[in-house]
């Protein structure tokens, strides 16, 4: 039974890949790079983002030495560009539906908490979510390793949920493999940053390509037993 989602934030809930996209070729370009198509960039985007970087050409010494400013330029412009963002398809409606079923609801991203808060109160949609797991303020950690899986894992156990009571969802291979690391169901979001074939190579549990789709398979899984409200 289903008692709480976990919400991958950047081409899941939040529609920026294309936008990210653009910004990466404003700093491939500054970089000497020719821009990438968008089906390259579904096809190569990985976190940690330097390996993201040196698959499309950049060498790795280049990134380790300026990835402050490769960073700091990138958010500037990318932040111009999502500020009017709206939710991706079917958001709302699956948050409501979360919520009018006591079904608890978090984020986990890779991107600042800071700016996450911001976008959900604009959105208004702050109210739906019980916890926002993602980077510090300044923190550019996401540039070399990974860290959402363990933010993930230490929730789940803090919060004493069992993984067949977690879902995970997500619009990157990042999110699946997590997902099969914790024993969680993961759920693939097709549109976003990485392309359907790469994500239906990781085999999810599931791959949908609208967030309302998540209703009805969560009734199936958890139709066979009572559910009891939870608190977050």
């Amino acid at each position: 039974m289903i008692k709480l989602v976990a919400f991958d934030w950047n081409g899941t809930l939040l529609p920026d890949s294309k936008p990210i996209w653009e910004c990466d070729n404003i700093i491939f370009k500054r970089y000497g790079r020719k821009p990438i198509s968008y089906k390259r960039f579904q096809e190569t985007f990985d976190i940690p983002i330097s390996k993201y970087w040196t698959a499309n050409g950049l060498d790795e010494k280049v990134f380790s030495e300026h990835h402050e400013e490769i960073h700091d330029e990138f958010f500037r412009i990318y932040s111009a560009k999502v500020a009017k963002s709206r939710t991706r398809a079917g958001a709302k409606e699956v948050l409501k539906w979360l919520d009018r079923n006591k079904i608890a609801t978090i984020i986990y991203s890779n991107h600042f908490v800071h700016d996450i808060k911001s976008h959900l109160s604009r959105l208004g949609i702050l109210e739906y979510f019980c916890d926002i797991l993602g980077r510090p303020k300044k923190s550019q950690e996401h540039m070399h390793n990974r860290f959402k899986e363990t933010n993930l894992r230490n929730y789940i156990k803090s919060k004493r949920y069992r993984p067949d009571e977690v879902m995970s969802v997500g619009d990157t291979v990042e999110e699946l493999e997590i997902g099969h690391s914790l024993g969680i169901r993961a759920v693939a979001l097709t549109g976003g940053h990485n392309s359907t074939k790469r994500l239906k190579a990781c085999k999810p549990d599931f791959i949908i390509h609208n967030l309302k789709d998540l209703i009805l398979i969560i009734k199936k899984l958890n139709s066979s037993r009572p559910r009891k409200p939870i608190l977050c």
